[in-house]
């Protein structure tokens, strides 16, 4: 609550000083670098606190973003009518006001997609779809409006295309968090990786190709360098899925000759703690080694209990991602924590072991 309040007087008064520097812009600089009608300007203002607002209470948090998505509109227009007014670039204001429509769908594309529902029990099937959909909106009308543009189309249209690659790109992961197939996991996983390889080959093809072209033999050796890149990506992370890899490297401790009761026991609920909340298993493993290895347990026996446990690993949250995805992935790698160690302890009972705040 509090970070909303500064947040909330920080913006007004950037508002009050944009408002002073419009009134004495000419006697400050001699000339005239922004036109905004004080209407105009109160509207911003208006949509950027209500974007503040809207964040303080669960019910308007999901429409916070299309107060946010408004603003950059009606900023937009400001913008444009400034460089277009004040500036060479007229022609700006008016490509602005003939595209008005597909501008004011486009942020509002931008709006669902930042949309984040409360939780309830069935958001992890409905969050997705809602953040791809606003995607796909934002990726159609961006390629519209960037094609439109009256600059070098043969340019323009290359780059609206990689635009509409790049954010089917991002709604085509969103949708792969709808399930827990390899080729969904590998798709989420691997959302940095291609759009910086769409980066690549969009640059190539606008910068570097129209100057090669009267060399066919490098042509060739950059689009096969590409090429390679991609399936070089492919074949590494299949690998890496057709085997375990151990990244917590367990640390080897001595072994004491005696231990006190309450130390194994608070020794050994920390270490529980940090593998359900933080998803560090070593300690864990060091620890129920030890105390089995103490009960005279076989190195067999230890070994086919804890492997669960040893080859567990927590789903990585993607370099790019949203607010709901990191969420739903944190939640869902504890509740895998919870499973595989409520399964530990379901066979050590079995065997007369209890491993909670109970004696051991």
């Amino acid at each position: 609550m509090r970070s909303e309040i500064s947040e909330i007087v920080s913006l007004t008064v950037l508002f009050a000083l944009l408002y002073a520097f419009m009134n004495f812009q000419t006697e400050v600089l001699g000339r005239v670098l922004i036109v905004i009608q004080t209407d105009m300007l109160i509207a911003i203002y208006s949509f950027l606190l209500a974007y503040i607002i809207f964040g303080l209470f669960r019910y308007t948090k999901p429409v916070k973003p299309f107060a946010l998505s408004v603003a950059f509109y009606l900023i937009l227009k400001v913008v444009a009518y400034s460089i277009s007014k004040f500036s060479a670039f007229a022609i700006v204001y008016p490509f602005v006001y003939t595209m008005d429509m597909y501008f004011l769908l486009f942020f509002l594309g931008f709006g669902v997609a930042r949309v984040e529902l409360p939780e309830f029990k069935k958001v992890k099937y409905i969050q997705p779809v809602v953040s791809a959909a606003g995607l796909f909106m934002m990726g159609y009308f961006g390629y519209v409006l960037i094609s439109s543009l009256p600059v070098a189309p043969e340019i323009t249209e290359k780059i609206a295309i990689g635009f509409l690659a790049f954010l089917f790109i991002l709604a085509a992961t969103s949708l792969a968090n709808l399930s827990e197939k390899p080729a969904a996991k590998w798709l989420r996983n691997s959302r940095w990786f291609l759009l910086s390889f769409l980066i690549l080959a969009v640059s190539y093809y606008v910068v570097i190709r129209p100057k090669i072209l009267d060399r066919p033999g490098l042509v060739n050796f950059m689009e096969w360098a590409l090429v390679g890149i991609f399936l070089l990506k492919f074949s590494s992370d299949f690998r890496k899925s057709t085997s375990i890899e151990e990244i917590e490297a367990v640390e080897v401790h001595r072994q004491r000759l005696s231990y006190r009761k309450d130390e194994i026991i608070q020794r050994l609920e920390e270490a529980r703690r940090m593998f359900l909340e933080e998803g560090k298993k070593s300690p864990l493993i060091i620890s129920l080694s030890r105390i089995l290895f103490d009960s005279g347990w076989s190195e067999d026996r230890i070994a086919a209990l804890i492997s669960p446990l040893i080859s567990y690993s927590d789903e990585k949250i993607p370099k790019i991602s949203f607010n709901w995805e990191k969420n739903m992935i944190v939640k869902k790698n504890r509740s895998r924590r919870v499973k595989i160690l409520k399964k530990i302890e379901e066979k050590l009972q079995k065997e007369g072991v209890s491993i909670g705040s109970e004696s051991v």
